[in-house]
């Protein structure tokens, strides 16, 4: 998206807008959390309510906010996730991880189920995947933590000895 000064871009989202200001971002919304997630990499963007536009949020690179639909609420805090586009680039960077947030991470990016037995949420995974398959990078978890990795309609169960 090219800025124009004189011909705004606006993205809506569930009533959440985001005003583009020259710039690259990413949008993501789930009905499950009822909630606009904005991540700002690079330039300006304003978020705000359509029915509340005098409460916008203006976001600097590094920035994300999360805008509750339910409580037309908008909280921005500083991007910690370096996963936030990995839905779009399959390049991962865990660091002292939870299995429980890799396996989130690796469903959000792949479009599948991952169920893993209660107890190993609490393992943790330091490593990085650039543009790998899922197989393979399950490959690399099923060696890590000595694990079995089963597929049935589309749905991957992970178990194994809980982590220490």
């Amino acid at each position: 998206v090219e800025h124009h000064a004189a011909r705004a871009f606006v993205v809506d989202c569930e009533g959440t807008r985001i005003e583009v200001l020259g710039t690259r971002f990413y949008v993501g919304h789930t009905d499950a959390k009822d909630e606009v997630e904005v991540v700002l990499d690079r330039g300006k963007v304003a978020v705000y309510f359509e029915d509340k536009p005098e409460q916008q949020m203006l976001l600097q690179p590094n920035e994300r906010v999360t805008a509750s639909l339910k409580r037309k609420k908008i909280v921005k805090k500083t991007n910690t996730d370096p996963n936030y586009l990995s839905w779009k680039t399959h390049d991962f960077v865990f660091e002292n991880s939870s299995l429980e947030k890799v396996f989130e991470t690796l469903a959000e990016a792949y479009n599948v189920k991952i169920i893993p037995e209660e107890d190993l949420t609490n393992c943790r995974l330091t490593a990085s995947f650039e543009a790998q398959s899922l197989t393979s990078v399950m490959r690399v978890i099923q060696a890590t933590f000595e694990v079995k990795i089963m597929k049935t309609n589309g749905v991957i169960r992970v178990s194994g000895e809980p982590c220490n």
